[in-house]
C-alpha cells in the first residue's frame, strides 16, 4: 500500500532559513598537508607494493639477509682489530716498562731479560691463535651474527635467528609467518646501520691507548739521555752480551791495551759525551801482584765535559809490573 508523504507543506518553512544564510560556498583548494598521513595498511595485512610489509622472497635475498651479512663482516673486522691492538698495546707496554726499569731502577740481568722475552713470547703464542688469526682466515657465521644482534637489541626476541632458520629453501613454514618474523625483526632494529652493530667503541679506545703509548715511548726515546735502542736490544736479545745503557758514553780510550818499558808512565786520554757540569772522570787500576787494587786516580780535563788526561804511574814511581785499568765517567 503506497501512501503520500504526510505534512509535505512543512518544507516551506526552510525558505526562511535559506534567505537568512549564505549557501553553496565553493571549498578552497588544499596545496599541502599540515601533518603526515599514514597511508600504509595494517602491518599484518600489508603488501610490499603498499610499503606496509616486505615480501618473503625479496626479504631473504635483498634486505634482511644482506643486512646480517654486512653486520657479520663488520664484526669480523672489529674482532681482528681488537685482537691485534690488544696484542700490540701489551707488547709495547711491557717493553717500555722493561726499558724504564733497565734505565733508572735496576739494570736487567740476563735471567731477567730472558724472563721478559719468554713472557712476551708465551703470551703471544696464546693470544694470537685465539684472537687474531681466526678472524683472518674464518668468516663469522650468519646465524652467530644474528645472535649477536639479538643480544644487542633484546626487543628482537629471537626473531632474527628464527627468520634465518625458517626462511631456508627446504623449510615448509608458511611464507606469511616467515614474512611477519622478518618485518618484526626489522621494526625492532630501529633503522640501525649494519656498521653500528659491531662494538667499534672498544676498538677506538684500544687504538687511542696504543697510539698514546707509542707517542710517549717515541718522546722518551728521543729525549732520554740514555739510549733506548740499547735497552730495547737487551730485552729482545737477552743472550747477547750488551752492556746496560748509560747516560755518559765513553767514546775513546787511548792508548788502550799496550806495552811500556819498566819504570815509565803511561799517558791515558779519554773522550766522553753526556757529562754533567761538575762531574769528574777517574781512572781505576789493579796491579798484577795485588799490592794495589781498586785504586782511583782523578783525570785532568783538557776540554770540560769532553776530553780528559792522566799520566798513569806518575804517582807511584812508574809502572814496574803488569796492570789493568778502567775509566769511570758518570754512570759509565
Amino acid at each position: 500500500v503506497l501512501d503520500t508523504i504526510p505534512d509535505t507543506g512543512r518544507r516551506l518553512r526552510l525558505l526562511a532559513v535559506d534567505l537568512r544564510h549564505v549557501l553553496d560556498i565553493e571549498a578552497q583548494k588544499v596545496y599541502h598537508f599540515k601533518g603526515r598521513i599514514y597511508l600504509c595498511m595494517n602491518d599484518c595485512l600489508g603488501l610490499c607494493q603498499h610499503r606496509g610489509g616486505v615480501d618473503a622472497t625479496t626479504l631473504s635475498r635483498d634486505s634482511l639477509a644482506t643486512y646480517i651479512e654486512h653486520a657479520a663482516r663488520n664484526m669480523r673486522r672489529t674482532e681482528f682489530f681488537y685482537g691485534l691492538l690488544w696484542w700490540l698495546t701489551v707488547v709495547l707496554f711491557v717493553v717500555t716498562v722493561a726499558i724504564l726499569v733497565d734505565h733508572w731502577f735496576w739494570p736487567l740481568t740476563k735471567l731477567a731479560r730472558f724472563a721478559v722475552l719468554g713472557s712476551l713470547v708465551g703470551w703471544s703464542c696464546w693470544w694470537l691463535p685465539r684472537r687474531v688469526v681466526p678472524p683472518m682466515i674464518h668468516r663469522i657465521h650468519i646465524e652467530h651474527a644474528a645472535r649477536m644482534i639479538e643480544k644487542q637489541y633484546p626487543e628482537c626476541k629471537d626473531s632474527l635467528i628464527s627468520w634465518l632458520q625458517l626462511s631456508r629453501e627446504d623449510s615448509k613454514t608458511p611464507k606469511g609467518v616467515v614474512s611477519y618474523l622478518g618485518r618484526y625483526a626489522v621494526r625492532n632494529l630501529n633503522g640501525q646501520d649494519s656498521q653500528s652493530i659491531a662494538d667499534s667503541a672498544t676498538v677506538v679506545r684500544l687504538a687511542a691507548a696504543f697510539f698514546g703509548c707509542l707517542l710517549c715511548s717515541a718522546i722518551y726515546m728521543f729525549a732520554s739521555p740514555k739510549s733506548g735502542l740499547t735497552s730495547f736490544a737487551r730485552v729482545l736479545l737477552p743472550w747477547a752480551n750488551i752492556a746496560p745503557a748509560a747516560r755518559v758514553n765513553i767514546l775513546e780510550v787511548l792508548p788502550g791495551s799496550t806495552t811500556v818499558t819498566q819504570g815509565s808512565v803511561l799517558p791515558v786520554t779519554v773522550t766522553v759525551r753526556g757529562m754533567h757540569l761538575g762531574e769528574k772522570v777517574s781512572l781505576r787500576f789493579d796491579l798484577s801482584d795485588g799490592q794495589l787494587v781498586d785504586q782511583f786516580l782523578p783525570m785532568t780535563p783538557e776540554t770540560e765535559r769532553s776530553n780528559y788526561k792522566i799520566d798513569l804511574g806518575k804517582t807511584f814511581g812508574g809502572i814496574h809490573q803488569p796492570l789493568k785499568y778502567w775509566v769511570h765517567a758518570g754512570d759509565a
